[in-house]
């Protein structure tokens, strides 16, 4: 009887014991489960915070006053006639002298945005070429043609247009760089039967449906504001 007793007590003690245990493994369970859950909790907050900070980072160069560049192809250059050709959706100046190099055809005097232009420039239909303040203060046009390149080159160079140019508060002239000056001719168109042709100046041909417009015929003298 006593035997049966003491089994049965042991019987009971290590039920105990069981049970204490396994609820102690249910505690740990359960401590480490929040833990983890806790932890992704934070590790997804700190994805959210770094994705929020990265949404509002500065703007890139591009943005702002910076000048994006034209796509490549679409500005060529023909030494035969000095002849620029643009078939840029937009493009200015600046995309002009990224392409070229060459301070013979287009060169920058000034960091303030004076620009010296020695070949004719033409803007292609379909094509929008832009002179303003965003890279430009003044457009000097050369007066002096060099024909070092061959018989084809004109008398005088033009901006010829037969696609779209915008131009915004800006100067452009013609400009004598042997005489540090406006292009100065002493033409005289006065008389009625003899006519004095004065030295060409550079000039601005605009297409109009086929129709050659030369209301902005040539860069007078005096500062043109356009």
């Amino acid at each position: 009887m006593k035997g049966d007793f003491q089994i049965t007590i042991s019987l009971f003690v290590f039920a105990l014991v069981a049970c204490a245990s396994a609820f102690t493994a249910l505690l740990i369970s359960q401590y480490i489960a929040f833990n983890v859950l806790l932890l992704s909790i934070q590790e997804a907050n700190t994805i959210k915070y770094k994705t929020s900070i990265s949404s509002q980072a500065p703007p890139s160069s591009n943005e702002g006053n910076t000048i994006p560049s034209s796509p490549p192809g679409c500005i060529s250059y023909n030494t035969s006639t000095r002849t620029i050709s643009v078939s840029c959706s937009s493009s200015r100046l600046t995309d002009i002298d990224n392409k070229l190099h060459d301070i013979s055809v287009l060169s920058k005097q000034s960091p303030s945005g004076v620009w010296l232009l020695s070949a004719n420039l033409v803007i292609a239909k379909g094509a929008t070429f832009h002179i303003d303040s965003t890279d430009t203060k003044w457009l000097k046009i050369n007066s002096k043609v060099d024909r070092s390149g061959g018989p084809k080159i004109g008398p005088a160079y033009i901006i010829d247009v037969f696609g779209s140019l915008k131009i915004d508060s800006v100067k452009i002239t013609s400009w004598d760089p042997t005489t540090n000056n406006y292009a100065i001719t002493n033409g005289s168109r006065t008389g009625t039967d003899i006519f004095i042709l004065g030295a060409p100046r550079p000039s601005m041909v605009v297409d109009n449906n086929g129709y050659r417009d030369h209301r902005y015929q040539q860069f007078r003298d005096s500062i043109s504001r356009l």
